[in-house]
């Protein structure tokens, strides 16, 4: 009997450093049964003690034979069944459409500090005239006209059911490296998530399915109960192939604090400084500003825990200024508001209840880059967004999101816009 725990001990040892092949590890278990070194019973002791171990030392990072990047890779996403119903009061025209978004993303640590990420999401193409382009064939050489497939809209992943059943585009979302030399600083670089390039608490600027590309700097240190952080970023705009003009691009610095007033109550506060270079510049999908922008932006949000009823208060708001010299007018931009309900959404009747009210003049923002659901995204609008969400499961949320909107110059009986969206997100 002794011999026989021996020889389970050395398999088991054995089984654990080649753990990677569990067909291979049931047979030797199940070969050592039939000769008799080991019974039945203790080969499946071995078994199930073997794929423990395996998914221990996964968990840890630590297999000998699995790269260490799969080891450390792990998958995240949601879909999103939603009901939406456009109001415009020209025509009295009611638009309802059935739509969906679904996103999957991947993450993995190549190594201690340096880690990579991808994700994929639905959304909506067009095709964009390429012009005559020289194509070469046997017989010498031509020309020919052709097309190119674009995102056609990227502050949206959204697919509207329609066409015949059509199927849903998958786009690549997002796909960086994210490198950290030291616990308080960050280096990412390629097409980031949203939120890398600045902090801010509304969608007032950046629409939140907007996943920017370039290379942005993160430092965070906390000194006592203060939380400081510097957020650096470069984002290319466009590219435009030309040798008499630059590419549009834009910088952004943004220094920021977070401080804890006691257990409960949080303040946190940030003043970004972006810069767009545009002007007169092709951007694509947000067309060719007259002017560039010199955006001051600051941020802040009052957290209290358990204020009422036991229940969480926030007060926010983002303001913009743009000071170019050729914006003189029209300038500003504000959106503030308060967010009431559970501090996080965990369960069945979890809820939370927020009010916004936003204004975004002509000249305080590029056209079309924030929340694509404000009138569009455009500029020269006002009104107001409220939003109530209820958990349905843990993991089940059933959001109701009403916006109501209207220019602030030239508005008419006929420019109001209302919105309304009915949305059940499944987080997986």
């Amino acid at each position: 009997m002794k011999v026989k725990r021996v020889v389970a001990g050395v398999v088991v040892a054995m089984m654990v450093s080649a753990v990677g092949f569990a067909s291979e590890v049931d047979s030797l278990a199940n070969l050592l049964a039939e000769k008799g070194i080991i019974n039945y019973g203790e080969a499946q002791q071995v078994m199930t003690e073997t794929k423990e171990a395996s998914r221990s030392l996964i968990a840890q990072g630590k297999h000998d034979t699995l790269p260490y990047w799969i080891q450390n890779i792990s998958m995240k996403g949601d879909l999103r069944l939603r009901h939406q119903i456009d109001w415009a009061v020209t025509g009295n025209t009611v638009r309802e459409r059935e739509r969906l978004r679904l996103r999957t993303g991947f993450d993995t640590r190549i190594s201690e500090n340096l880690k990579a990420g991808f994700g994929l999401a639905t959304g909506s193409e067009k095709n964009l005239d390429a012009g005559a382009v020289t194509v070469s064939t046997k017989t010498g050489s031509g020309t020919a006209t052709g097309t190119t497939i674009i995102d056609a809209e990227p502050t949206s992943t959204n697919h509207t059911f329609g066409n015949g059943f059509a199927k849903a585009m998958l786009m690549v979302d997002y796909a960086y490296l994210e490198y950290t030399p030291y616990s308080w600083a960050k280096v990412t670089g390629g097409k980031m998530k949203s939120g890398t390039q600045l902090w801010q608490t509304t969608d007032l600027q950046w629409d939140t399915d907007i996943n920017p590309d370039g290379l942005a700097v993160n430092f965070t240190k906390t000194f006592g109960k203060v939380d400081t952080f510097l957020n650096a970023s470069y984002l290319v705009v466009n590219e435009l192939n030309s040798a008499t003009q630059d590419n549009p691009d834009m910088t952004i610095i943004q220094p920021g604090a977070s401080y804890n007033i006691t257990d409960t109550i949080n303040a946190k506060a940030a003043v970004a400084f972006e810069q767009f270079n545009v002007n007169g510049k092709y951007t694509g999908y947000y067309g060719t500003p007259a002017f560039d922008y010199c955006i001051t932006a600051p941020s802040v949000n009052l957290a209290f825990k358990e204020l009422l009823l036991g229940y969480s208060v926030n007060v926010f708001g983002d303001f913009t200024n743009n000071s170019d010299s050729k914006a003189t007018t029209d300038t500003m931009g504000s959106a503030y508001g308060v967010k009431v309900g559970n501090e996080k959404i965990a369960g069945f009747g979890d809820w939370q209840a927020t009010y916004l009210s936003r204004r975004l003049e002509a000249n305080a923002w590029l056209n079309k880059l924030g929340d694509s659901d404000t009138y569009g995204g455009a500029v020269n609008t006002q009104g107001m967004e409220a939003i109530v969400s209820v958990g349905l499961t843990s993991a089940t949320t059933l959001i109701f999101d009403y916006y109501s909107m209207d220019l602030i110059k030239n508005s008419t009986s006929l420019t109001p816009k209302t919105l309304l969206q009915c949305d059940v997100v499944y987080k997986f």
